[in-house]
Formats: C-alpha cells, sequence, structure tokens
C-alpha cells in the first residue's frame, strides 16, 4: 500500500507535473493510468491532489480533473513589503504574473489568497494523515516550474505553510519540491527564466538541513496577520526533506520533465519504510549533507513491447509456415490421388495387367469375384450384382487411396468384368441358333407375318425377332395345321397334321423359355454395364472435386506465401531494429541493443530474474549495455551537473523501475564508461539483481535515473554561468544573458529572510548588495553554494 502523499502543483508547469503524477497513479478521470503497471497495491485514493495558480486558464486546461483547483487572486497592490522594490502595479484578476517572483510571494501572502491556499493545504494534509496505516507519516509534493512568477515565487512560502501545518497533525510530515530548470539552450528560455530559477535555488537551498543556516527561521507575513492570528510563521527546522531538479530539454520539450516527476513522487510513495529511503541523508553516508538531487526522465529499457510483437510476429511466420507445409503436403496429396483416379478411370479393362501405380489389389479382388459369380442365380434374381460389389469392398479398400471412393472402383472393375463375361453367356446362347433355326423351318409362317407386317427380314435384335415374328409365325402354323388336321377326313393324315402343330407349339414353347433366359441374361448383362457406368461417372466426378480442391488449395498456398513473406520482411525490421540502441523520440528513452535477437524465446524472459541473466545468456551485450547506461548518465550530467566534476564517496546513481519497491541507490556512483562496459555491467548487475528482474514479463526498464549526489550552482551547466558572473564582481549577467544585468537578477530575490542573517530588514537592492558582497570561504558563508 503505497505512503498517504498530498501532492501541489503550482503554477502551470505545476499543473502539468499534477497531471502526470495523476496519471500515474491511475487517478485520471477515466480511472486508469497509461503509463503504470497497475499494481493493486497503488491506490489512487491515498492520494490527493491540489492545483494552485493565479491565472484560471491554466488551471482548467493544465490541472487534471482530479484535483482540487485553489485560483488566488492579484495581489494587495497597495502592499509595502521589504522584499518589493516599489509597491506593485494593478494586475488583472485571473492573469499570470508574468513571471514576477516577488509578485509571486506578494500573492500567496496576501490574506484571502493565504487563507485558501492553507485551508486546501491543511483539508488535504489531514485527510491523508486520517488513512489507515498513516502512522509512519506522509508526504507533501511541491511541484513546479522554477522560471515562472507564481511558481517559484510562493515555493518557500508553501513549503512553510506546510510546515505551520504539520505541527497539528500527529503524523510526521516530509515536504519536497520537484522544480523544473530552464534549458541552456532553448530558443523558449529567456534571461526572466534563468534568473528566477536561479535566484529560487538561492532561497530554495536555504530551506535544506545544512549546517549553514541556524533555526529557528521566521517568515514575517503582516498582511496575513489576520488569517494566521499572527504576523509571522516561526520554523524550529528546515521544512524541505529534499529538492529535485529536473531540466526542460533543448527542444523545449516538457515531457520528461513531466515523466521524472510523476516517476519520482508514485515511486517515493512505494518505497517501504523511512529509515531506509533512498531520499535520507543517512544513505549518503553524511550527516545531514545536503538533499539536493538531479532527476532525468532519460530511460533505459528493454523494449518489452517490440520483443512482445517479435514473438507474436514469429508465432504467425511459424504458423504461417506449418500452414504451408501442410498445404504442400495436401496438395501433394491431392495430385496422387488425382493421378491414382486417372490411371483407373484410363485402364484398358478389357486387359488383364494392372495399370502402373495401382495396387494388384485392387483389380484381383473384383475380377475374380466376378470370374466366379454364378451366372444362374444372378439370372434367377437370387443374387443381384451389388452383393457381389459389396463382398469385396473391404479387400480393395486398403489399396485405395482415402480421398478415393472404394465402391465406386470395385463397381467399375467387377461390373465391367462381368458384363464381358455375359457378353459371352449371351453370345452362345441356345436363344439365338433355335430362333435361326425355327425361322428357317417354319419360313412361310415367317414370310407371311413379315408380309403382314410390311417388312422384307427378321428384325436383328433376337428377343424382338422373337416376340413380332417368329412367335406370331408358330402361333399361326400351329393353328392352320390343328384346323387343318380337323378337315381331313383320312385319319393317317389328320394325325399327321395333328403332330405337325403339336410340334409347332412345342417348338414355341421351348423358345419362350430360351427367350425369358435370354432376356434375364441380357439384363443382369446390362445392369452390370449400368454399375460400370455410374461408377466411372462417379470416379470422374470425385475427380473434378479434388481437382477443384486442389486448385483452391493451391490459391490458399500462394496467399500465405505472400503472406509469410510480409510477415518476415516485418520479423527483418524488428530483429533490426531490436539490435539497434537508437532512442525512442516519443518516448524519450533509449533501448537496450540485443546481441542474438534470432535465439530470444519467451522462455527466457519469463525465468531470467535479472538484466545479468540476460547477459549471461548472451542475449545482451555487456559493452554495449554499458554504452547506454552511460547516455542515461549522460542526460542527468549534461543540463543539471556537470560531467567532469569530481563525484564524492557520498554520490549515488539510483534508477526505478515502473514497479513496486523498485527504488533504491545502488552502491557508490557506477563509473560509466563504455570503454570499462563489462565492469560496469558487473557492477549494475551486483547492484540491481533483485531490482531489475523481467520475471513479471514487462521487462527490464529504468523509468528514471536520478543523481543523488551533491549538486552546486556552480556546477549546474544550465546555471553555472550566471552564478559565476553573479558571484564575480568583475563580470557581469549580461555576458550570459544579453537581456539581462545585475540589477534585474537581484530584482528576482522574494525571500530576504533566507540570505545573511545582518542583511535582514533591509531593501531589496540592498539585500542583494549585501549577498554579493559576502566573500564565499568566510565565516558567513552562504547557504546556497554546497560545493
Amino acid at each position: 500500500m503505497n505512503r498517504p502523499t498530498v501532492v501541489v502543483g503550482v503554477g502551470a508547469g505545476g499543473a502539468r507535473m499534477l497531471r502526470a503524477v495523476a496519471d500515474r497513479v491511475g487517478a485520471v478521470a477515466d480511472g486508469s493510468g497509461s503509463d503504470w503497471t497497475g499494481d493493486p497495491d497503488i491506490d489512487p485514493e491515498r492520494f490527493a491532489f491540489l492545483a494552485i495558480d493565479t491565472d484560471e486558464t491554466d488551471l482548467e486546461t493544465a490541472a487534471p480533473d482530479v484535483a482540487e483547483r485553489v485560483p488566488l487572486g492579484p495581489p494587495d497592490a497597495n502592499a509595502e513589503r521589504p522584499y518589493l522594490p516599489a509597491a506593485p502595479s494593478t494586475t488583472e484578476p485571473g492573469a499570470g504574473l508574468r513571471r514576477r517572483r516577488a509578485l509571486g510571494r506578494l500573492t500567496l501572502e496576501s490574506g484571502g489568497n493565504l487563507d485558501v491556499a492553507r485551508t486546501a493545504l491543511e483539508a488535504a494534509i489531514e485527510d491523508c494523515a486520517a488513512l489507515e496505516d498513516a502512522d509512519d507519516g506522509l508526504d507533501v509534493w511541491l511541484l513546479a516550474g522554477l522560471g515562472g512568477g507564481i511558481g517559484s515565487g510562493s515555493l518557500p512560502l508553501l513549503a512553510a505553510l506546510v510546515a505551520d501545518i504539520a505541527t497539528e497533525v500527529q503524523p510526521p510530515v516530509s515536504t519536497y519540491v520537484f522544480g523544473s530548470l530552464p534549458s541552456s539552450g532553448s530558443d523558449a528560455t529567456t534571461a526572466i527564466h534563468a534568473r528566477n530559477a536561479y535566484v529560487t535555488l538561492r532561497e530554495l537551498g536555504a530551506l535544506l538541513p545544512s549546517d549553514d543556516r541556524v533555526y529557528p527561521l521566521e517568515f514575517e507575513l503582516p498582511l496575513a496577520e489576520a488569517v494566521l492570528g499572527r504576523s509571522a510563521i516561526r520554523l524550529s527546522e528546515p521544512p524541505l526533506a529534499g529538492l529535485f531538479l529536473a531540466t526542460i530539454d533543448d527542444e523545449g520539450r516538457v515531457a520528461p520533465v513531466e515523466r521524472a516527476a510523476a516517476t519520482t513522487v508514485v515511486g517515493h510513495a512505494l518505497t517501504d519504510g523511512r529509515p531506509d529511503l533512498a531520499f535520507d541523508n543517512a544513505t549518503f553516508g553524511q550527516d545531514p549533507g545536503p538533499p539536493i538531487y538531479a532527476a532525468t526522465a532519460g530511460r533505459v529499457t528493454l523494449p518489452a513491447a517490440d520483443l512482445d510483437r517479435l514473438f507474436d510476429i514469429r508465432a504467425d511466420r511459424r504458423a504461417a509456415t506449418d500452414q504451408l507445409e501442410d498445404l504442400e503436403d495436401r496438395i501433394e496429396g491431392l495430385e496422387d490421388d488425382i493421378d491414382w483416379l486417372s490411371t483407373v478411370l484410363e485402364a484398358d479393362l478389357d486387359r488383364d495387367r494392372v495399370p502402373e501405380g495401382v495396387e494388384d489389389t485392387v483389380f484381383h479382388y473384383p475380377r475374380r469375384r466376378a470370374a466366379d459369380a454364378d451366372i444362374d442365380a444372378l439370372a434367377s434374381g437370387g443374387v443381384d450384382i451389388d452383393t457381389h460389389i459389396d463382398s469385396v469392398v473391404s479387400e480393395v479398400g486398403r489399396a485405395v487411396p482415402k480421398r478415393a471412393p472404394t465402391r465406386p472402383v470395385v463397381a467399375l472393375v467387377l461390373g465391367q468384368d462381368l458384363a464381358d463375361r455375359l457378353d459371352e453367356v449371351v453370345d452362345t446362347h441356345p436363344f439365338r441358333s433355335t430362333l435361326r433355326e425355327t425361322a428357317t423351318e417354319y419360313g412361310d409362317a415367317v414370310d407371311a407375318v413379315l408380309a403382314e407386317r410390311g417388312e422384307e427380314g427378321l428384325p436383328s435384335e433376337p428377343l424382338r425377332a422373337w416376340r413380332e415374328v417368329v412367335e406370331p409365325a408358330l402361333s399361326n402354323a400351329a393353328g392352320s395345321l390343328a384346323a387343318a388336321a380337323d378337315d381331313r377326313l383320312n385319319p393317317i393324315a389328320s394325325r399327321r397334321l395333328g403332330k405337325q402343330a403339336e410340334a409347332a407349339n412345342g417348338r414355341a414353347a421351348e423358345l419362350s423359355d430360351l427367350a425369358d433366359a435370354f432376356a434375364t441374361l441380357t439384363a443382369v448383362r446390362e445392369a452390370a454395364r449400368e454399375r460400370a457406368d455410374e461408377a466411372r461417372t462417379r470416379l470422374r466426378e470425385r475427380r473434378a472435386e479434388l481437382e477443384r480442391e486442389r486448385d483452391a488449395a493451391r490459391r490458399e498456398r500462394d496467399s500465405i506465401r505472400e503472406s509469410r513473406r510480409e510477415i518476415t520482411r516485418r520479423r527483418d525490421d524488428l530483429r533490426e531494429r531490436l539490435a539497434d540502441p537508437a532512442i525512442e523520440e516519443a518516448g524519450h528513452h533509449r533501448r537496450v541493443p540485443l546481441a542474438n535477437v534470432a535465439d530470444l524465446i519467451p522462455e527466457t524472459l519469463s525465468f531470467s530474474d535479472s538484466l545479468a541473466e540476460l547477459v549471461a545468456e548472451g542475449f545482451v551485450d555487456e559493452a554495449a549495455m554499458a554504452a547506454e547506461l552511460a547516455a542515461l548518465a549522460d542526460a542527468l550530467s549534461d543540463p543539471v551537473h556537470e560531467p567532469d566534476a569530481e563525484a564524492s564517496p557520498a554520490s549515488r546513481l539510483v534508477m526505478a523501475t515502473a514497479r513496486e519497491n523498485r527504488w533504491g541507490p545502488a552502491g557508490d556512483l557506477l563509473a560509466l564508461d563504455p570503454e570499462d562496459g563489462p565492469d560496469v555491467q558487473a557492477a549494475l548487475a551486483d547492484g540491481f539483481d533483485d531490482r531489475i528482474g523481467v520475471d513479471d514479463g514487462r521487462g527490464f526498464a529504468v523509468d528514471l535515473a536520478g543523481l543523488y549526489a551533491p549538486v552546486s550552482l556552480a556546477e549546474m551547466s544550465t546555471l553555472g554561468d550566471l552564478h559565476a558572473s553573479f558571484e564575480d564582481a568583475t563580470r557581469s549577467v549580461s555576458e550570459v544573458f544579453g537581456d539581462l544585468d545585475d540589477a534585474s537578477v537581484r530584482d528576482a530575490i522574494a525571500y530576504p529572510e533566507l540570505v545573511p542573517e545582518e542583511t535582514q530588514g533591509a531593501k531589496q537592492r540592498e539585500v542583494a548588495d549585501a549577498v554579493a558582497d559576502i566573500e564565499i570561504d568566510g565565516p558567513d558563508r552562504r547557504p546556497f553554494d554546497r560545493e
């Protein structure tokens, strides 16, 4: 469960940082954060968000909806305060202060504004203090751009207000400032931005733990006496626990600063155990020690999203390859079956030779069954052809391809052979010869029937010749002979004619029986041929079906081949991308270059406990990783802390991942030199072995790097030259900024209470002159020079 935290965004820059923090903890309007892990231990209800500004437009557009908005009215136009060179001019209500720091303090100090600000802070702090498990303390973060007016001008007084409120609540309260510094190279950075940031840092430095500042310290607030019931806030100890600095980059982008603020605030809230906090002075081996930290949103990350895409693409390619292999096998099988069917259909079934490519079994069993078939049983109807076909299907089926229908194959061979056998039986049947003999023997009767029908000869088809001519002729002949026998008076002649009539009837009866048998055999033969023809048609249809299926499979294969080529191109592009540590401009982070992308498997990430294991597996190159970490360190060093500045034993490089309790120092400052890559990697692996594990599937990611070390104004590349010119009586700040002079820098001092005691109470210009005249190495060494 996260630590109770009050986050206050001051001014437009602070409001944008506040939105980033709210988004990080999932407290945005839609109820889900866009850049956090979604860990259930992150409870948005344990965060309170306040947005303070004089510009109501900025409050409405920059601050998150979840924040309580605290609009401040214009400053008291009639006020006379020691930090004002003159009474302020009237400012338009609801408008900004145009980067005038002194008016920033005056605005907050004016009674009505201090009342609403203190009331909102008090309510938020008391609500957090009342939360469960809040006894260990709560945090207050003040977020602001240090180059503006209301943000930089009100930060010291807000820190004092928080400290004043903290005396009235039970849990201890720790207050931190996260401020953005103007870039030294951006065209958007003006002399006023640099001046305000420089003076703000000098003043905030006095509110941090230090041997140089003697407490108690008082903020005189006569304009707010009616609100406070007293004319001053008395601080018994430094009100700030830490100051974090992040620099807007040279292109003027603020997103990295907002990201750094969000990661810092939320990472701090998720750190367990107050004594071991990475921000405590004891961490640095010095007591008390100046807790000023440089932070950057520069990121070194194992590109988990790209790896997920790579694994998905590789899985897609494997699936496509498997599909292609299956299709190739299927096409090959279809072509084999089509060829097999064509061989059977084109085979000369009148020959005994089995076609090449077809097993003997396919022809052997049907032919043997046709040869053994009982013709009389077939002719009598006792057994039908289908019975013979079915009897050998199982024997033939083992030699027929799966896609070819077995029964039509059997029907084709058996039907053809049986029809051929029946051809011989029909051709040699006695019906034909008996019919011819009868037609000759009873030629006159036959001719008479033919004459009556108007035909000159017998029909060629035997059964027709019998039924239409010979049978009527025999009937006529028998009838005539019988009538003649009845008319003869001679008994001998009558008996002879009667026997001839009986002979004609007997021949008719014989031919009738032969005709019936002949017709039955012919029908059986035609049925066999019909079965063979039907089987041939079915096999041709099946071959056409297989050809269509093969053609469709070929089209599908060609489509998948094209798809796989595209998948392969995407895979190769991703492999090249994963092996390249180029900066991701959109996310402002660097990617870990991977060494053996082609061999990387998801299980490598799933079962790796640390980056060290990935290095040991050979997927991350040690020297390349060191170079990327060095680049990240440079991102810190360049804008805030000079790369060549000597690092003390108290310095720390701390990296945070976007997960709970992954926040802490990694030992002494690492010598991040690419030439010493393996040593750097070994040190990193030892220091972060339990912190940057990839076992959660997100992969290694350094979301934020912080250089926790004493940071002096003189060492800041952004403000160092301005500090040098301000401190050196022989130089002018106009050498740094053409539109800036010594007086304009001194005009930005809004808190004379935070300069040496002997100058308090003086007018603004006198205070600034006194500050500039104090010797750095003298007994009254300034609290701002943390060297």
